[in-house]
């Protein structure tokens, strides 16, 4: 076998090239921190107040828990009625009326 000799290694740019190129792209250097004016700064961010929470979380789970409730209630209030109504209970007030009549 017939080794083809290697191309030659290429030579490291010249420190005028670097420059030049550094010149005509501008990078930013790493240790400079940009300058920035007093005006635009931002304010630091403030903690919400205990009130701005009640209403953002405390204030709809109290509203869902209560309705909730509140459907519940009449559901199995409903359920009762007509359990009663088919086993032929009668309530106290309709056995008061009828004992008024």
């Amino acid at each position: 076998m017939i080794e083809k000799p290697l191309p030659p290694t290429p030579k490291p740019p010249s420190s005028a090239s670097l420059k030049a190129f550094h010149d005509q792209y501008k990078f930013v250097q790493p240790n400079k921190k940009p300058n920035i004016s007093a005006a635009s700064r931002r304010l630091p961010i403030q903690q919400p107040s205990s009130f701005h929470l009640f209403v953002k979380a405390g204030l709809p789970f109290l509203l869902f828990s209560v309705g909730a409730s509140l459907v519940l209630k009449n559901g199995l209030e409903g359920k009762n009625k007509e359990r009663d109504k088919s086993r032929g209970f009668v309530t106290k007030s309709e056995r008061q009326a009828r004992l008024d009549s």
